[in-house]
């Protein structure tokens, strides 16, 4: 059982690890957000074109990044 377990983790570990790659070579912006629009993850094309870093975007809301009278719908769209 605890080989098994062992296993499993592993393979969870790698497979978070090829998720992440792939996340992070995007070429374009990536942002995740919950649903109250709080910034849970940004990726590398994200930070280069806000020209901000991975700490000052997480757990802010999306809403800093937006102009006055935009909304996030429309990012969406």
């Amino acid at each position: 059982m605890l080989t098994r377990l062992s296993h499993t983790q592993h393979e969870l570990v790698h497979e978070r690890g090829y998720s992440e790659n792939i996340l992070a070579s995007l070429a374009d912006m990536l942002i995740v957000t919950d649903a109250t629009g709080k910034i849970l993850r940004t990726n590398g094309a994200c930070m280069d074109a806000l020209q901000y870093s991975h700490e000052d975007l997480l757990g802010r809301p999306i809403r800093h990044l937006l102009k006055s009278g935009d909304d996030v719908v429309s990012l969406l769209v």
